[in-house]
């Protein structure tokens, strides 16, 4: 995944994640037409979490009674992994058991797959870029090109070229996003502020 946010006047803000520890921070860049001559190295942070899905919050984004994902039904399924003498040992007959078998709302804490290991997440700034300026970028680790559009400089106007901003919150992650999403679109936004709730926190840590 790759994403792009605004930083200061000049800059551009690439974040992107990668499964492996020790992959390369640095981005490639360059305006389009031209090398990838400059480089930008960031930082890389991760983060674990327990596990606590909400059942309520669940039924309340996807509009329907939650069935259990097979995920998180291999994960309170410790008969899958534990051996029938351990303590942390549950053996689920029914996907729909999993809800009955959380603690205090989160999955037992000495079930070892009860915590989530995030992505590493790679943060890096692209300086120097000029206004209303078309850039190519890859992180170094990566064959794939990306590009953006700078916006106009602080004060500009172009005639018959208004800066469209598109603004969304409580997004969620359910059919009506998708429609919304699709609308937004539509309006050929050259900015999307995002301004939260994309998951509803339901508790479901992959999700977020």
């Amino acid at each position: 995944q790759v994403h792009l946010g605004l930083g200061a006047p000049g800059e551009v803000v690439v974040t992107f994640l990668t499964k492996s520890r020790g992959v390369s921070s640095k981005v490639l860049f360059g305006k389009d037409g031209q090398n990838l001559s400059q480089e930008a190295v960031g930082e890389v942070s991760t983060y674990t979490t327990f596990i606590c899905p909400d059942k309520g919050l669940m039924a309340l984004a996807m509009q329907t009674e939650p069935r259990p994902g097979q995920d998180f039904v291999n994960i309170v399924n410790t008969s899958l992994f534990l051996p029938n003498d351990s303590a942390s040992y549950v053996y689920l007959s029914e996907a729909a058991d999993a809800w009955g078998h959380l603690s205090d709302g989160c999955i037992a804490y000495k079930n070892p797959l009860g915590y989530y290991q995030a992505p590493y997440i790679h943060t890096v700034v692209l300086k120097g870029l000029e206004p209303r300026t078309r850039y190519v970028y890859r992180p170094e680790a990566s064959t794939r090109l990306f590009n953006f559009t700078t916006p106009p400089a602080k004060g500009a106007s172009e005639d018959g070229r208004p800066f469209r901003i598109g603004v969304w919150s409580d997004m969620g992650i359910t059919a009506v996003s998708a429609a919304v999403a699709r609308q937004m679109k539509a309006g050929d936004p050259e900015l999307v502020l995002c301004m939260g709730d994309l998951t509803y926190a339901d508790g479901w840590s992959p999700r977020w």
